[in-house]
């Protein structure tokens, strides 16, 4: 327990133990209430930080169905074939 020889550390520790007592407490009266903290956050990063682009499942469905479907454009008829051939004497052995 080193971390704690530190008076700096102490202090970190402190301060972090005093917000989670307050939580505490107040799910002992209030009871647990999951609050949209986390969507909140989200949309805070994304309003300071150009970088971020908040997206939808439906929209990352779509780049990632479109993604797969160049991937497989790009596929090399060998490489079709080998897999083809592959599945087709996976499912001889499967039959015997």
């Amino acid at each position: 327990m080193a971390y704690f020889d530190s008076e700096k550390n102490k202090a970190l520790w402190e301060k972090r133990m005093v917000g989670l007592r307050g939580e505490r407490d107040r799910r002992k009266l209030e009871g647990y209430k999951p609050d949209m903290a986390g969507d909140n956050a989200v949309m805070e990063a994304a309003g300071k930080n150009p970088n971020v682009r908040v997206i939808t499942l439906k929209e990352l469905m779509a780049k990632e169905a479109a993604r797969h479907a160049a991937e497989k454009a790009m596929e090399s008829p060998e490489k079709k074939v080998v897999k083809r051939r592959t599945k087709e004497l996976q499912m001889g052995a499967m039959s015997k």
